[in-house]
């Protein structure tokens, strides 16, 4: 007999959509003034709630106390959904539709285990709004305005938008900030700065266009003055001061690695660093210029390009930006698991990866088969 509820998680995995619409019709019933915060036409947001529910209840006893570690994750879920400005009061009518959504879809299952998953959505509730009051309390900003000051298309597929916030924000080089617009209230993305945080509020995110995104392109199509909201900055991606450092960027992968990069500059004895940048075409190489400038004045940085084709199609349309002065390491061609395997298998470094989710375990991969001990290998996923 299962120990865990794991048949609840198995569930709501398996009607993840179904149950998402059923929580928020429910929801919207019981607080109508809601749609303004998550409007209804906005049908992704919070479209995961099914497998994310399944996360916490396939690690939960049948009992339906939370561990520790569960309770720390949706501390940080309560925490996060205070840029959303929503009053803690609302959090109990929020688990009242899930509750609603979870009997309904999984009424067939045992009692034992229906009864845990009632126990533990009370336990998320009251974390959830403990977590919000705590922070309001100690006075933390629900989130932080920007205005942008500067956006430039480095190639059609991705810009680099720089902005000013009224208050400096104090984080972490590689802290992921949620993000949303005047041009897309309600709708948040993840994205890191690449630039260490300042006295002076000034930020730097490197935006890649998804056609089937509904706000990477607004995002990219800022203009100087526009408005951002940024929620508040959470997690890290650190150096490891006794270790030699390699850092494979994907894409706008880069922009995490950047600032630790940018971090380390001026430092008395900074971390040796290799970094791989890849892209899928020379013209999307969109930072390499700032990258050759780094590496020319700093001896503890190489850089090596990585392009999965020789030339560039017609709509690529590279900037200056893409391209870098003699004396940069020679480009490499391949993918970036074809051609990191190439160098050896890395033992004696710290290894940090970032870019797009679905990448990260295809490159992990191919790292541990070509000899790399996988707790070495940390990541960040856009």
């Amino acid at each position: 007999m299962d120990d865990t509820l794991s048949p609840v998680a198995e569930r709501l995995r398996s009607v993840s959509p179904e149950f998402h619409e059923h929580v928020r019709a429910a929801f919207f019933e019981k607080c109508p003034e809601t749609m303004l915060v998550f409007p209804l036409h906005k049908q992704n947001v919070h479209a995961d709630m099914g497998r994310a529910l399944s996360f916490v209840f396939e690690r939960t006893p049948v009992s339906g106390h939370i561990t520790d570690e569960m309770r720390t994750l949706v501390t940080q879920l309560g925490k996060d959904h205070r840029k959303y400005n929503v009053s803690p009061k609302y959090f109990h009518p929020f688990v009242e539709a899930l509750r609603d959504g979870l009997f309904s879809l999984c009424s067939d299952l045992s009692f034992r285990y229906l009864v845990g998953a009632d126990t533990a959505l009370g336990e998320i509730s009251t974390l959830l709004a403990q977590s919000i009051a705590r922070d309001d309390s100690a006075g933390i900003p629900r989130n932080y305005s920007a205005t942008v000051v500067d956006v430039q298309r480095r190639c059609r597929r991705i810009s680099v938008v720089r902005l000013k916030t009224r208050t400096p924000i104090n984080f972490q080089p590689g802290s992921y900030f949620p993000i949303s617009s005047e041009v897309t209230p309600g709708i948040w993305r993840f994205y890191t700065s690449a630039l260490p945080a300042t006295e002076t509020g000034e930020m730097e995110f490197h935006v890649r266009t998804n056609p089937q995104g509904m706000s990477s392109v607004p995002l990219a199509n800022s203009r100087v003055g526009d408005t951002w909201l940024l929620g508040n900055p959470y997690g890290r991606v650190a150096i490891d001061g006794d270790k030699d450092v390699l850092m494979i960027a994907n894409s706008v992968g880069l922009a995490p690695l950047r600032s630790l990069i940018l971090s380390q500059v001026g430092m008395l004895n900074p971390a040796r660093v290799h970094l791989f940048f890849g892209a899928e075409y020379p013209g999307e190489l969109y930072d390499l210029r700032t990258l050759w400038d780094v590496a020319s004045t700093s001896p503890w940085l190489t850089v090596t390009p990585v392009v999965e084709n020789e030339k560039d199609p017609w709509w690529v349309s590279p900037t200056e930006w893409c391209t870098a002065p003699r004396g940069l390491n020679v480009t490499e061609h391949g993918t970036l698991e074809e051609v990191l395997p190439r160098y050896g298998a890395w033992s004696d470094r710290q290894i940090l990866i970032a870019g797009p989710p679905a990448w990260i375990p295809t490159m992990r991969d191919a790292l541990v088969e070509g000899g790399t001990l996988a707790e070495n290998i940390l990541y960040n996923a856009l």
